[in-house]
């Protein structure tokens, strides 16, 4: 599958090759398609990283390292988001059915229509 996207993307047979021998490589098909989509986003990309960018493949991993820079900065603040998020379920609940709902299968079973086959 990948390599058949590869090869729309005008590569040559050596960066193809790189890209199918590297391990995780089912990983880059988002980025793949991208290029697809957009055609021109190579000549963007030259131009903020004029000595980095030779091909589509450059394009790729830039869009690749992007995605890790991005998912760093963003995700200290969804880490906050997701603990406040538990702890006020967690609050609701324990004023809602009291301090053991943990407990309290039957509560769980009951509400979100479960049976004992769910546990």
């Amino acid at each position: 599958m990948i390599q058949y996207l590869l090869q729309q993307l005008n590569l040559n047979d050596s960066r193809i090759q790189s890209i199918e021998a590297f391990a995780e490589s089912f990983r880059l098909r988002p980025y793949v398609a991208i290029i697809r989509e957009n055609p021109n986003i190579i000549h963007d990309l030259q131009k903020l990283y004029p000595n980095r960018i030779k091909d589509n493949w450059d394009c790729i991993v830039e869009l690749y390292r992007y995605n890790i820079k991005l998912s760093k900065a963003i995700y200290p603040f969804l880490s906050i988001l997701e603990n406040i998020i538990k702890v006020r379920v967690s609050n609701y609940l324990r004023d809602r059915y009291g301090e053991d709902f943990y407990y309290d299968e039957n509560l769980f079973f009951t509400k979100l229509n479960l049976d004992k086959f769910d546990i």
